[in-house]
């Protein structure tokens, strides 16, 4: 039986019906407990009435029992919105994360795929509990018997999987850190999404008419039947009937239909019809996304998007049901057609939103893991140095340089200050679009893919790529150096121990896993450091995070705490939280600025 006074390792798990988790009318119908006693796992199933209630409430409350879940996060959104307290010096587990922190190139982290291939137990269950769902059972309909064994294994599972995989990582004191920062990520990202972010219905309304007004005017160019998602239709377009020459293929061989290649072919033919095909997919995609925005949100106009933790084999994290995270917020090189869907978000009243990034972080990564001394150099010397601007400066050059300090390299040089100071929306644009080239030469793009990348032809580009490798060399063999230690080693520790398998035949991809990784531990620790301050200031409810996009984290902050004398120091504080990393060597960075009406309506917080 449970032994309320010793600690004891326990496995814990919902069975629920209703609607989305935020939604109120959620509901748990039972739950199970598992624990071992005389070497032996046994499993407590209850529904959540009467006795059972209090049974469970019981074990919240009670911080010896150690509590292993398979996705915690699910858990502990329950508990939230059904407002059922556990005690604060609970130590929580999850499997899920353990496995994706062992196996981050895993096919599959649900629990019956690894119960099945560790243990071979039986998926026949699961299987079976699928189909009930499939039929719309809930799971008060789904026939005791069956259920009751259901949640046994439920119970049994996150046991053997936790004893199995949590010792590896336990035993490695940097992925022990790594793997606890997971786990207060977990309760971090749990409440950011509790909290969410406000559409902004006025704004939502306005550009879906846009929207629409624009389709409707775009239909003169198409054949009702043409489906501009088709990519076989589309390949039958251009290259049979419009008689364009294909410029790119696809790994079958077939002429490629993707953006990138649309764009190019603007080159080629001045038809309007190709204009209008990225412009209609740019609409499009914009009108879905708000049109299911307004789907999703809560009765109070806010968007509660499932934020994975670390489903990502790099360790990044990500967004669905909403995707917040693929959001344009300005024009840029590669999109004619950009809607500024940030629009459609705001503060809630009394609030402000904060944006903060993290400045040109993956660069100042890759400078970092390459060793590039005088960059470093340069960035020790003056952490708000812009490095994207010296990517600019090396496509400003008209010819190859020598040497760096010759007449070449100091004209453009004079050439980049100049637009920026008198041309700064240009200059805005194309440093947008070199500040990926930087990132794309440091994981291994050579001039012909970095001519598609800037959709420009190679011959457009080669004296600027070629300064840009002369200029930083280390950046320019990165890939090249780290596909070598993935060849021999099988994958990259990131800056902080925590090591990442590469599949043997992508170890070209190594670079991006390094940095990639790297930049998900600094953007997490960030994030749960920043938590802790709050709760332990007792302030959550005046400042908080409520949305981040990869290195960018939006804090809504009240605007009486944002006048205060006390917020200066604060900011300052937070910004040292997110920068201030043992592991990290060279200088970050967070920009920080502020919407009052609007997300995309944003200028620098001159604070």
């Amino acid at each position: 039986m449970l032994n309320p006074k010793k600690l004891q390792l326990t496995s814990f798990d919902f069975e629920t019906y209703g609607l989305d988790v935020y939604n109120r009318k959620i509901k748990i119908f039972s739950y199970c407990i598992g624990y071992i006693e005389n070497g032996k796992i046994k499993v407590i199933v209850k529904k959540y009435s009467g006795e059972g209630k209090k049974i469970l409430h019981d074990y919240l409350m009670n911080p010896n029992y150690v509590k292993i879940a398979h996705n915690m996060k699910y858990e502990l959104s329950i508990l939230k919105t059904n407002k059922i307290p556990f005690h604060k010096d609970t130590l929580w587990h999850d499997t899920m994360i353990e496995s994706q922190m062992l196996f981050n190139t895993r096919h599959s982290h649900s629990l019956d795929s690894i119960a099945y291939d560790f243990f071979g137990f039986t998926r026949n269950l699961d299987k079976k509990f699928k189909e009930f769902m499939k039929a719309g059972y809930t799971v008060d309909k789904i026939p005791a018997d069956f259920l009751y064994k259901y949640q046994v294994a439920d119970g049994i599972r996150p046991l053997l999987i936790h004893y199995l995989l949590f010792p590896d990582i336990y035993k490695d004191r940097n992925l022990r850190e790594c793997y606890y920062n997971e786990i207060e990520n977990i309760k971090f990202t749990q409440q950011e999404e509790q909290f969410g972010i406000k559409l902004h219905q006025e704004n939502c309304t306005a550009m879906k008419k846009v929207l629409m007004k624009g389709l409707a005017g775009l239909k003169k160019y198409y054949r009702e039947d043409l489906n501009l998602n088709s990519s076989k239709q589309l390949r039958k377009l251009f290259y049979e009937d419009l008689k364009i020459k294909p410029i790119n293929f696809t790994a079958k061989g077939e002429p490629s239909t993707d953006k990138n290649t649309i764009m190019q072919l603007t080159k080629e033919s001045k038809d309007p019809m190709l204009l209008g095909i990225i412009k209609n997919r740019s609409y499009s995609a914009a009108l879905a996304n708000i049109q299911k925005w307004e789907i999703l949100q809560d009765r109070f106009g806010i968007i509660h998007p499932n934020i994975n933790t670390n489903w990502a084999r790099t360790g990044r994290r990500s967004c669905t049901n909403p995707n917040l995270y693929n959001i344009n917020s300005k024009a840029a090189l590669l999109n004619l057609f950009p809607v500024p869907l940030r629009r459609c978000f705001e503060p809630r009243a009394g609030f402000v939103l904060l944006p903060v990034d993290q400045a040109q972080i993956e660069l100042r990564l890759i400078i970092d893991a390459a060793q590039e001394m005088e960059v470093i150099a340069y960035l020790l010397d003056d952490p708000d140095r812009d490095l994207h601007h010296l990517t600019v400066e090396c496509f400003s050059m008209k010819k190859i340089f020598n040497f760096i300090g010759d007449d070449i390299f100091n004209e453009g040089v004079k050439i980049a200050k100049n637009l920026k100071i008198n041309n700064p929306k240009l200059y805005s644009t194309m440093r947008s679009a070199y500040k990926n080239t930087g990132f794309a030469i440091g994981y291994g793009a050579g001039l012909e893919k970095l001519a598609q990348i800037l959709n420009k032809k190679p011959n457009e580009i080669y004296i600027g790529y070629n300064n840009f490798v002369k200029r930083l060399p280390k950046i320019a063999s990165f890939s090249k150096d780290t596909t070598a230690h993935i060849e021999e080693h099988g994958g990259i520790k990131t800056a902080f121990g925590r090591f990442l398998h590469v599949d043997p035949a992508k170890a070209y991809s190594g670079a991006n896993y390094l940095i990639q990784g790297t930049a998900a531990e600094i953007h997490k620790r960030g994030q749960v450091r920043c938590f802790k301050f709050f709760e332990k200031n007792k302030f959550s409810k005046w400042m908080h995070i409520n949305l981040d996009i990869y290195d960018e984290n939006v804090f809504e902050t009240h605007k009486s705490l944002l006048k205060s004398s006390e917020f200066p120091a604060i900011k300052n504080h937070l910004s040292k939280l997110m920068e201030n990393l043992d592991r990290i060597k060279i200088p970050l960075k967070c920009e920080w600025q502020i919407a009052e009406n609007n997300w995309n309506e944003k200028k620098d917080l001159a604070i």
